[in-house]
């Protein structure tokens, strides 16, 4: 079981980095979380009950591969919640109806 820290310092060796080439060179990897799965399984890096640190070797592979040592696959779209514009309405809102004038007459009407 390795640290974060460890994953970095190990991923950083020159034979590590032959052996991440070889897994990406293998084309058999389609996202990075792929490749950090097979990556924790050849350096044994695992957590509490054998769970891989897919996390930290994401982490540690992103910044490797910032820094030139390999290219990794491209970031998936997953097409989250998060919207690229604020949507818009094609019309106004239409004014309120049926509601009382002060807050005292919604809390009376129970």
């Amino acid at each position: 079981m390795h640290a974060q820290n460890e994953i970095k310092r190990t991923l950083k060796q020159a034979a590590s980095n032959d052996v991440v080439r070889g897994l990406l060179a293998q084309k058999e990897h389609r996202s990075r979380s792929s490749v950090a799965e097979s990556v924790c399984q050849h350096f044994d890096c695992f957590v509490a009950r054998q769970r891989a640190q897919t996390g930290g070797c994401v982490k540690a592979l992103r910044e490797l591969g910032r820094a030139g040592h390999f290219v990794l696959p491209a970031a998936l779209d997953r097409g989250g919640s998060v919207t690229k514009s604020p949507r818009r309405l094609g019309e106004p809102v239409e004014a309120p109806r049926d509601v009382p004038q002060q807050t005292k007459d919604v809390l009376d009407s129970r």
